[in-house]
């Protein structure tokens, strides 16, 4: 039997073309394939459709009747097929968002897609076959034809509601790659297969075979999406791609030299080079192929860090508002319960036994402790959420620094430690813009911390004019001058690690060496007082020689002249 093909048209020009990119593409996506099912389940729905597109061709160019009924039923069977893979691929796509198809599921879809592909091929059920009319090649139907087109039907519904579904998931967990790609696989081979179902089952089924190409021939707009899903979106890495045509057109060009040599010396020489050549490509390609996978995962681990970032910037604002809820209700009954205490204390509902005397002053000393911490902890939240409130206005340093330090000095001597306050020798006043009520709250904390980490010995408060103090206000920054005031508080007690140093005014940070002598430390003291130095346009720094050997907090603020 003579095989004889009809004369070529610009129809079966573009079919060929189309046939050849398609399994291009096919090879370029089984090289690049994903490590997952899906992948697999897509490699075989792309080779029957450009299976599916070189069937058309040899339907059109074969002129032999008794032949030609193989490309015809070919188009059926491979038909049948692309929709059954594209239907496993829809529940697989993607690793990390699959669901895998059981395997009930899966036999009985293999079943049913087998059926229909012996029914073609063995019996006139659904193809019964084929002849040339006076407008062209005319496909006749059988019993089965409508059952088999509903089937196809029916996957394609399912396949195009699975991906869908896909999208609406991707799009919930922000993943925008995800999506791109997907939606370039929905359009590519919604488009073709739409056109497909038209030209190729529909209008046949009523006797017009004048489309029966442009089905196929569109199938272009897959190769075209997935194309521009492979160098836009990254749907395979371009990267190993160039890497392996590279490679590839290297090894067939040392081939070709090998087999072209024209001495036994050259011969040998050139399959040297040839085999080097194989071995450093295939460590090349592998390399690159590390290379990808690396930077894929730090890629998903970035994306990682994004979200848990920003999961961690709500749980920062949370904390705050927590913060400042809890310390505005424990607030007021712990200012109930001081005053109540103070009353009682004071003899305002008449005299107090010795013996309950010293317990409430346990308690009122507890209550007040508890309330300054309370205090810090509202202190915290209005500077993490940036709600800190200063009531600037021109005021005497000296004069602040003495009136917060003075009530210390009968504190420190009941616990046996020497409490001495060094002002300038001139007693001037030392004019700054400045929030009073603040700065007596950071200093009253630093004496306050000096005096609580020092079992034995003294604690020092001395104040003192650094820099230039005739600069004028005009010549400093910000209205002040060049002059600074330095207040540095100084003691003997417990000093600071080197370990802790660098974390000293971090909130909630505290030290092996503080938890030592008072365990309900909580961090948070040190930390507002950086904060309301820095808002003075000061500084706070500390230095200690190490544990045991004492510290001092020095403070820098600006002056007005």
């Amino acid at each position: 039997m003579e095989l004889v093909f009809a004369p070529l048209d610009v129809i079966g020009i573009l079919l060929g073309v189309v046939a050849a990119v398609d399994f291009i593409l096919l090879i370029t996506i089984f090289l690049n394939r994903k490590k997952n099912d899906g992948a697999r389940f897509f490699i075989v729905a792309a080779f029957f459709v450009a299976t599916w597109v070189l069937s058309m061709f040899f339907f059109r160019a074969i002129s032999d009747v008794e032949i030609l009924i193989i490309p015809t039923k070919a188009l059926y069977v491979v038909g049948i097929i692309i929709v059954h893979f594209l239907l496993l691929f829809s529940y697989e796509f993607l690793s990390g968002t699959r669901e895998a198809v059981s395997r009930l599921m899966y036999i009985m879809l293999t079943a049913i897609t087998l059926v229909l592909v012996l029914l073609i091929i063995f019996t006139d059920s659904i193809i019964a076959g084929v002849e040339f009319a006076q407008n062209g090649k005319v496909v006749s139907f059988g019993l089965l034809y409508i059952p088999y087109s509903i089937m196809m039907l029916t996957y394609l519904i399912i396949t195009y509601s699975n991906f869908f579904n896909r999208a609406a998931l991707f799009m919930r967990n922000n993943n925008k790659v995800g999506h791109r790609q997907l939606m370039y696989v929905i359009v590519g081979t919604g488009v073709s297969i739409f056109l497909g179902l038209i030209f190729d089952i529909i209008l046949p089924y009523f006797g017009d075979f004048r489309g029966y190409w442009f089905g196929p021939v569109m199938n272009i707009l897959f190769v075209a999406a997935t194309t521009y899903a492979i160098l836009k979106h990254h749907l395979f890495n371009l990267k190993v791609i160039a890497t392996e045509i590279f490679i590839f057109s290297l090894w067939v060009v040392m081939l070709s030299r090998a087999l072209s040599s024209l001495t036994a010396t050259d011969q040998a020489i050139n399959i040297g080079v040839l085999l080097a050549t194989i071995l450093i490509g295939i460590l090349l390609i592998r390399s690159v192929l590390k290379e990808v996978e690396t930077r894929e995962q730090i890629e998903l681990l970035a994306q990682d860090l994004k979200v848990t970032n920003e999961r961690l910037k709500e749980l920062d604002v949370l904390k705050s508002q927590f913060l400042s809820i809890a310390s505005h209700d424990l607030r007021a009954p712990l200012t109930t319960i001081r005053n109540f205490m103070s009353l009682l204390l004071d003899g305002t509902y008449g005299k107090i036994p010795q013996a309950a005397d010293e317990g409430m002053r346990q308690v009122f000393e507890r209550a007040t402790e508890m309330a300054k911490s309370v205090d810090d902890y509202l202190n915290v939240s209005r500077i993490e959420q940036g709600k800190m409130k200063y009531d600037f206005a021109e005021t005497d340093l000296v004069k602040i620094i003495s009136d917060t330090a003075q009530p210390f000095k009968s504190i420190a001597e009941k616990k046996g430690l020497s409490f001495a306050l060094r002002t300038p020798a001139d007693l001037k006043p030392i004019p700054a813009k400045a929030d009073e009520g603040k700065l007596h709250e950071a200093f009253s904390l630093l004496i306050d911390n000096a005096i609580k980490y020092t079992p034995e010995g003294a604690v020092t408060v001395s104040v003192q004019r650094t820099g230039d103090p005739s600069t004028t206000p005009a010549q400093g920054a910000n209205g002040y001058g060049a002059g600074r005031v330095q207040v540095i508080i100084k003691d003997t007690g417990v000093g600071i690690s080197k370990e802790t140093m660098p974390k000293l005014f971090k909130l909630f940070s505290t030290g092996e060496e503080s938890r030592k002598v008072n365990t309900s430390s909580t961090g948070v003291g040190l930390y507002v007082a950086k904060a309301i130095m820095e808002a003075h346009k000061g500084t706070l720094r500390a230095e200690s020689e190490g544990e045991g050997k004492g510290s001092a907090f020095i403070v820098e603020l600006p002056v007005l002249g």
